[in-house]
């Protein structure tokens, strides 16, 4: 995201306003903190009060608009348009936003050889934009990228299903940071122009690979991070391949919320 504030401020911008579950609205009040920006970000109502007052103390306005993020994202476009002298930074579907998440492929292969397979979680389709232009640029030709996504919220899947996006109709998953109803035109893009395999799992599933992974690095990840953990439960993944799996995401996690999870899916 600060890749994406920092191009936007280059160019003349004033102020942005976004939309987010989260993770990237509190990624961007950094990013506006450092650049000295102001920046309102509109969250659904799910978030939580303690992610609402992480991404107040950074000092951003944060408004609360919407049951999923789909309806947080088109009040955060009227207040744009509105305002008129406001730039609007979406969490996923924006170039520079692709731009600065390929830098963490240009950090892969500056310290690891190309791996035989790469999972990255799908929502909006954003990470997977970026991570597609760092394999591109790096020239890491041979890696077969895994989208994953949870029941419920798996609309990259529906939009190679259908060749084209389309809406769901409706979201359910515990994984709220995937939950977007549509998935960006330019993650379909890419997937027409290179095969990516999607990889569809429940959301215990999701879970459990989250408390796997607590319980052996003692880091808190949210289920959307633990939808591409999951990943290395199936047989596929146990073949002598090497796997890369981008872990991002449990800024909108705290040990409660964490505990409750537990309690529920073990």
């Amino acid at each position: 995201m600060y890749w994406a504030a920092e191009s936007y401020q280059k160019q003349g911008a004033k102020g942005f306003i976004s939309s987010s579950g989260g993770n990237a609205g509190f990624s961007l009040a950094h990013a506006c903190k450092d650049l000295d920006m102001p920046l309102h970000v509109v969250v659904p109502t799910y978030a939580p009060d303690f992610m609402v007052q992480k991404i107040r103390s950074v000092g951003a306005t944060v408004e609360q608009f919407g049951a999923v993020w789909n309806d947080a994202h088109a009040y955060a476009l009227q207040l744009t348009e509105a305002q008129g002298d406001a730039i609007y930074i979406p969490p996923f579907d924006d170039p520079y936003v692709w731009e600065g998440n390929a830098t963490v492929i240009d950090e892969c292969a500056s310290q690891m050889d190309e791996p035989d397979e790469l999972v990255v979680a799908v929502g909006g389709g954003g990470f997977l934009c970026g991570i597609m232009m760092g394999l591109e640029r790096n020239k890491w030709h041979s890696v077969q990228v895994i989208a994953a996504e949870t029941e419920g919220a798996a609309s990259f899947r529906a939009a190679q299903e259908a060749g084209e996006v389309v809406e769901l109709a409706q979201l359910k998953s515990i994984a709220t940071s995937l939950g977007s109803k549509k998935v960006a035109e330019e993650a379909l893009r890419w997937a027409k122009k290179r095969p990516i395999t999607s990889y569809v799992m429940s959301d215990k599933e999701a879970v459990s690979a989250s408390l796997a992974f607590a319980e052996e690095y003692n880091v808190i990840t949210e289920p959307a991070c633990g939808a591409a953990l999951s990943y290395v439960n199936r047989k596929e993944a146990q073949e002598g391949k090497s796997v890369l799996i981008m872990i991002c995401g449990g800024i909108t996690y705290n040990a409660t919320l964490f505990e409750a999870l537990r309690k529920k899916y073990r």
